[in-house]
């Protein structure tokens, strides 16, 4: 890609867009979420990674990124500061908008969960799946923490020293590590919910993950999270690790197109 090339969507004219299109014809969507990340992250934490992996993927392969999306099922629905949505509503949102992917003439969608989980798995896969078959898509699912079980250096988890790395350099400036408290496992809920309002449109294999989620009432820390995010290098290399697994994997996906 040249360095003049615009890779965001809203920052194209529909001349550019088209032109973009042409010289690749591959889509990446960053889905992430508004949901609670501990005392010392922002809510927007799976936003800001998700936008930021796909960016610099895009970068590497070429391609068009969409504006990232906060429409994502429940994980942490309970948990305050959460926005999610039902799964029937999130998988009608992903197949509607592979069809107008499809219409603008793209043949490939990066779908880069920075929001993850059982059942926010299922609401994009599933869309996915369906999509390939009748819109004739190339659709990747792939998540957006990288290669941390390989690289052994920070803990994986959710608002763990992972994802704090990867915010904290996707998002400079948001990540308060002053705050964090490893002592602080009490979780700051909305009580009264009905799981099951966040259940519908969800495969029933899946309710009692929802339902035990939602329940619970501690969240266990990884007590040294301040000094492995504080390695030197780190806070870089585990998002620009993210987002060359990301950037190997569509390769791997417009193999042939």
């Amino acid at each position: 890609m040249r360095p003049t090339e615009k890779i965001l969507w809203t920052d194209m004219t529909p001349e550019e867009l088209d032109g973009a299109i042409a010289r690749a014809p591959l889509a990446y969507w960053p889905i992430g979420s508004l949901e609670w990340h501990g005392p010392h992250l922002p809510l927007g934490t799976d936003w800001f990674r998700a936008e930021a992996i796909c960016q610099r993927a895009a970068g590497m392969t070429g391609g068009v990124v969409l504006p990232a999306t906060y429409f994502t099922a429940p994980g942490f629905a309970a948990y305050r500061g959460t926005i999610s949505f039902s799964p029937g509503l999130v998988k009608a949102i992903a197949r509607e908008t592979h069809r107008e992917l499809a219409k603008a003439g793209f043949r490939a969608v990066a779908q880069v969960l920075c929001h993850g989980g059982a059942a926010q798995e299922e609401s994009f896969r599933e869309p996915a799946e369906e999509s390939q078959r009748t819109l004739g898509l190339r659709i990747l699912t792939t998540p957006g923490v990288g290669n941390l079980i390989e690289q052994k250096r920070i803990g994986p988890g959710h608002a763990g020293p992972g994802e704090t790395a990867q915010c904290a350099a996707a998002a400079r400036g948001m990540v308060r590590l002053d705050l964090f408290d490893p002592a602080a496992t009490r979780l700051p809920r909305y009580e009264g919910l009905d799981p099951n309002t966040y259940c519908q449109g969800l495969s029933p294999a899946q309710h009692e993950r929802v339902h035990a989620h939602m329940a619970r009432t501690e969240w266990p820390w990884a007590e040294d999270l301040v000094e492995q995010v504080l390695q030197p290098g780190i806070v870089e290399e585990m998002l620009q690790s993210a987002a060359e697994q990301v950037a190997r994997e569509v390769r791997e996906l417009l193999k042939g197109l």
